[in-house]
């Protein structure tokens, strides 16, 4: 999903350091991921599931041309 082009990505309001929340396209799966950048190179996934119908329907809405 991290290499999903029409993903959503928000920044978390998580204040103690810098979250963000994305929606994208993963193996015939829509996921929602909060994850942190440790590192340059470094993804820290903080939770992982799929996404709801609501958060399916707001990416598939804005991923259509």
């Amino acid at each position: 999903m991290f290499f999903d082009e029409a993903r959503l990505d928000e920044l978390d309001s998580e204040p103690s350091e810098e979250r963000w929340r994305t929606i994208g396209h993963a193996a015939g799966k829509v996921p929602f991921v909060v994850y942190t950048e440790r590192d340059t190179d470094v993804v820290h996934i903080i939770s992982a599931r799929e996404a709801t119908k609501r958060e399916k329907k707001r990416y598939l809405g804005q991923a259509s041309p």
